[in-house]
């Protein structure tokens, strides 16, 4: 990889990004539950599927789906 290849990496902070990705998929987890009808659950299992891929795109792995609340991943 040269230099200018390199202008096109977005450096991150691995912990930080982690993080995010999980309590977004969190998230849409309880939305999901929450779902009053069809349209909202299809709505949350698609944002539970975006985040996930990208969590395993940059980090090879899901979050489990017996994980509800970050605190159980510190």
């Amino acid at each position: 990889m040269n230099e200018k290849d390199n202008a096109y990496i977005v450096p991150f902070e691995r912990k930080l990004v982690k993080e995010y990705l999980d309590n977004c998929i969190i998230n849409w987890r309880d939305q999901l539950d929450k779902s009053k009808n069809d349209k909202e659950k299809l709505i949350a299992e698609c944002y539970c599927d975006a985040f996930q891929c990208m969590r395993i795109s940059i980090f090879g792995e899901t979050l489990s789906e017996d994980i509800k609340y970050l605190k159980e991943i510190q």
